[in-house]
């Protein structure tokens, strides 16, 4: 658009000096577009490719990596809590969504995107892989007959009902909140709802 401009200026007499003083650009470089195109034609206005390292990942493929870092990992069948920047590049290029880059290339393009590690705040969650599996027993409870007990073993041990810290990818100033997995009555009534 600024080539056609200054090729416009140019056709209706303006000097070089005067379209720079216009355009806020460099008179060489208005000298240089002007004799390109009066021996090129239409063709010297034309964008030459850039010199450089191309762009690695598409716009798509930039917003699918935030997208995927903003999602948790269990939504894909990965046994862990969060993506670190190694883990989140394997997974894309395991499923094909982007070319092999860098786990640095993943790390800028969450930062232009504004998206940040940050803690969370959540209760009583677990890190186990088969912690879904395993809380069939609360099943087991609802239905259990009344003149028969279940009884069960954890190894993992007694969990204070408060507050657990995380960490998760998600845009900035908006860190994830988990729900609360118990409701806090008065002292009289149990603690947790539904066991």
């Amino acid at each position: 658009m600024r080539r056609a401009q200054i090729i416009a200026f140019s056709g209706q007499g303006m000097r070089v000096q005067e379209i720079a003083a216009n355009l806020e650009m460099n008179q060489e470089y208005l000298r240089e577009l002007i004799r390109n195109f009066n021996d090129e034609g239409f063709d010297a206005l034309r964008q030459k490719p850039q010199s450089g390292r191309p762009r690695s990942l598409t716009e798509e493929e930039e917003s699918l990596v935030a997208e995927i870092a903003t999602t948790p990992p269990q939504a894909f069948g990965r046994p862990f809590n969060q993506w670190s920047l190694r883990k989140l590049r394997d997974f894309l290029v395991e499923k094909r969504l982007i070319q092999p880059v860098s786990h640095n290339v993943i790390r800028r393009v969450l930062k232009n995107r504004k998206i940040t590690y940050q803690r969370t705040r959540t209760w009583k969650r677990s890190n186990d892989p088969a912690y879904h599996a395993k809380k069939r027993i609360e099943a087991l409870y609802k239905k259990a007959p009344q003149r028969c007990s279940v009884i069960c073993f954890d190894e993992f041990g007694p969990i204070q009902v408060k507050p657990q810290h995380d960490s998760a990818w998600a845009p900035q100033k908006s860190p994830v909140r988990h729900r609360a997995t118990y409701r806090r009555c008065s002292r009289r009534e149990p603690l947790f709802s539904g066991v």
